[in-house]
This record gives C-alpha cells, structure tokens and sequence, in this order.
C-alpha cells in the first residue's frame, strides 16, 4: 500500500526533472587553464567541457522524446478521426482500426485525470 499524497508526487517530479550543465563556467575554466594551466589541466577542463555538452544535447534529447511520446496518442487519434470524416467509403474493417485508436486515447486520457 502506498501512503503517497498527490502532493508528494508532485515534489518527487520536480527532483526528478533533468538539469542542463552550465557551459559557461565549463567554457571559463577551459579559457582559464589554456592560458596558465598545464597540459594535462588544459585536457581536463577540455573533457569536462566536451562531457557537459555531450550530456546537454542528451539531456535535451530526452525532454523531446518525452514530449513526443506524450503527445503521439493524442496526434494518432487526431488523425484517426480525420480518416474518418474524409473517407466515409472505407471499408468495415479501416473504420473498426480507426474508432480503436481513438477508444485507446480516450482511455489514456480518463487514466491520466484518475
């Protein structure tokens, strides 16, 4: 059983949301050590930098599937019933493909409000 409030998991999204590195403190110390540093410092701060951004493009990535992938269902079922209202000769059974992706919305729609 689980003693969560709705209001826990609101905060437990919050602390889970992915933070981009900050490049421009990454970029000073890269500018820093190429001017006073040592070769190997001038390697470290070059790799933390290359890391950062490699990690920022991942990070924004993976905000964007999100997104898409939150929003294909409703995208498909709008589709679907453009379909519909276009082709109303189609046959019996791309009308039944078609009224079942909008049902599978209209289930994934009333799941998220419970």
């Amino acid at each position: 059983m689980n003693d969560d409030s709705p209001g826990d998991n609101d905060e437990k999204r919050k602390k889970q949301k992915l933070k981009f590195f900050d490049l421009g403190e990454a970029f000073e110390e890269v500018k820093f050590n190429f001017n006073y540093g040592t070769g190997g410092d001038k390697a470290k701060s070059s790799a933390k930098m290359v890391g950062k951004t490699v990690l920022n493009v991942g990070i924004l990535a993976a905000k964007i599937g999100a997104a898409a992938i939150e929003r294909a269902p409703g995208e498909l079922a709008k589709q679907a019933g453009q379909k519909l209202k276009e082709n109303p000769g189609m046959t019996h059974e791309e009308r039944e493909k078609y009224e079942r992706i909008i049902e599978m919305n209209n289930k994934l729609k009333s799941k998220k409000r419970t």
